[in-house]
């Protein structure tokens, strides 16, 4: 028997992996679990409360950043974005919040295939932080492997040292361009 507690933390790992039940991971069998986790309890508003109802003003503010500097490849499906340390200072926000800014532009972007996000790291003039994302069968290891990425083939997290910002967009986006497929 599962209590309350056990089924709202079941719960949360599905909403997570499934971006809060918006991405092709989604299966029927997958919604038949979340109905009978909350049929068991499972506190849905306190999840949403505690994932998405609680980014700071400096996070929003950095979000806000990262929208002003948008670009879109429809040819490709590749969505992009860019934070200076400038955008960072500006905002009040810290590298740690680039992850919700990649979450947000894969789930809100329906013509995205893959997400970018390259962003200057603070202290180093010559160091860029990258994370790439797809919830598509796109291999997204595969699409920055020549900068050494860690993480799984949906998330992936990179660094490009010794080039400026503008510098690494035009690599890595000409890189992506080359692995993915046109549209048609």
């Amino acid at each position: 028997f599962l209590d309350a507690a056990t089924c709202t933390t079941i719960l949360t790992g599905i909403t997570i992996a499934t971006g809060s039940f918006k991405n092709s991971n989604l299966s029927p069998s997958t919604m038949q679990i979340a109905s009978d986790l909350m049929a068991r309890g499972a506190d849905r508003e306190k999840i949403m409360q505690n994932l998405y109802r609680t980014r700071s003003i400096a996070t929003l503010k950095l979000w806000g950043q990262a929208l002003t500097h948008l670009v879109s490849d429809p040819k490709i499906g590749l969505v992009s974005s860019s934070l200076t340390r400038e955008d960072f200072s500006r905002s009040g926000g810290t590298p740690d919040d680039v992850r919700g800014i990649i979450d947000e532009l894969l789930s809100n972007s329906p013509e995205a295939k893959v997400s970018l996000l390259l962003y200057e790291i603070e202290g180093d003039e010559k160091k860029i932080g990258g994370i790439i994302a797809s919830e598509k069968n796109y291999d997204v290891l595969h699409l920055v492997k020549p900068f050494q990425p860690e993480g799984t083939k949906h998330l992936a997290y990179f660094f490009i040292y010794g080039k400026t910002l503008g510098e690494s967009e035009e690599i890595v986006i000409k890189n992506i361009s080359e692995a993915l497929p046109a549209k048609n």
